[in-house]
């Protein structure tokens, strides 16, 4: 996604919720990269920022809403 305008449209400290949204927008063919997933020893102290192309944020947001509500 280099290149691309990115916007950034989840932030979670929980590596495990964040793999989760990454595979429900991969599921969605909607591509994210993860910033601070790998945090060694400081999991759960950082937040990690979910990212999207920003013509697909809108509707990355709204699959994260509706994954949440079913959840």
């Amino acid at each position: 996604m280099q290149g691309d305008d990115l916007a950034e449209i989840y932030a979670t400290n929980d590596p495990a919720l964040a793999q989760i949204i990454k595979i429900a927008l991969a599921e969605e063919d909607v591509v994210c990269e993860l910033e601070g997933e790998h945090q060694a020893g400081l999991t759960g102290i950082f937040d990690i920022r979910i990212f999207v192309r920003s013509a697909d944020a809108e509707r990355a947001r709204a699959i994260i809403e509706q994954h949440e509500h079913h959840a």
